[in-house]
């Protein structure tokens, strides 16, 4: 880790889901504190893509660029915050079941605990991101454990040939036992929120999610959900566009006005009762892939939740299974 002496930096790898974004919405999204402004001045002064010797705002990303971002001298980032939990470790893979709350890496605006911040307080050096969790969605995150790992996972990735299995628990009773969302997805229009993704027909990229019921709750579904696209905020989006939200889902609920609201005051008594849970109730319970270094197929399983467990039980549900999928056949 760096001396107190030196400016931070930090190093965000292009995945497939970013292919083709602009360089100061890529930034955007990440550093979402950051005015556009703050943005465009930080690209000027102390932003560098990996082989590229001038970068612009409106520079286009690829897959498996790596773009450094130099933060001026500050307060580091506390000890403070949910622990992750190894769920596999050797010598080219890292997995991991990052808590809900966490950052999967730090931005210049946070002082809480990142999940790569705390892996390298642990001890664990020289490790890269080839894909990432938003905050308050839980479960498994594989990290690289050299450059060359990294590059074949992010191909992976960006090929699809990465099969990852999602539980959500939803608003209202889903009548179909199984099915399929495919529907495009683009920047939402009309949004007050930046990075808020919406349904369009017209512009909008592929996106294909597999859903199975798993239960059947009270007024609530629990879902199994397969992804065969990974575009930005994909699952929660599809959820809301077949009338089913996440519980807890502040930007894809009951009014984007939560998100906005949250991120100026933090969680209230009007966002308990209209979202019946203080985050997305969204895990990343399975990860299938190639191992990087020999090439043989490997799933991890990242266990349920304590907040979702109680959710399901809470509402006349069964104990669910430890990572809350179920089988098919």
């Amino acid at each position: 880790m760096p001396s107190p002496e030196e400016p931070r930096r930090i190093v965000y790898r292009v995945t497939g889901r970013d292919e083709g974004a602009r360089l100061d919405l890529f930034l955007k999204e990440r550093i979402p504190r950051m005015s556009r402004e703050g943005i465009k001045e930080a690209i000027r002064a102390r932003v560098a893509v990996a082989g590229r010797e001038r970068v612009r705002p409106s520079t286009a990303l690829h897959a498996g660029n790596e773009v450094t971002v130099t933060y001026p001298e500050g307060e580091p980032e506390t000890a403070t915050g949910p622990a992750a939990d190894l769920l596999h470790e050797d010598a080219s893979l890292l997995v991991v079941n990052k808590p809900a709350g966490m950052l999967v890496h730090a931005t210049g605006s946070s002082t809480s605990r990142s999940l790569l911040g705390a892996l390298r307080a642990a001890g664990h050096e020289g490790l890269h991101l080839v894909h990432r969790l938003d905050k308050e969605t839980s479960g498994a995150v594989v990290l690289a454990r050299s450059v060359e790992g990294a590059r074949i996972l992010s191909r992976a990735f960006a090929r699809g040939e990465v099969e990852k299995t999602y539980v959500a628990i939803v608003f209202g009773v889903v009548e179909r036992d199984e099915g399929v969302v495919e529907l495009p997805l683009g920047p939402a229009a009309r949004s007050a929120v930046h990075v808020k993704q919406g349904i369009d027909r017209e512009r909008g990229r592929p996106a294909r999610t597999e859903y199975r019921v798993t239960e059947r709750l009270d007024g609530f579904t629990c879902l199994t959900l397969r992804p065969r696209t990974g575009r930005r905020h994909q699952i929660r989006v599809h959820l809301q566009a077949i009338g089913h939200p996440v519980v807890g889902d502040k930007l894809y609920g009951a009014a984007e006005s939560h998100h906005l609201r949250y991120i100026e005051r933090g969680f209230d008594e009007r966002m308990r009762r209209e979202l019946l849970a203080e985050r997305h109730l969204l895990h990343a319970a399975t990860i299938a892939l190639r191992h990087p270094g020999d090439g043989r197929a490997v799933r991890f399983e990242a266990p349920l939740p304590e907040d979702m467990r109680d959710f399901i039980l809470r509402s006349g549900g069964s104990s669910p299974s430890p990572s809350g999928v179920r089988s098919a056949g």
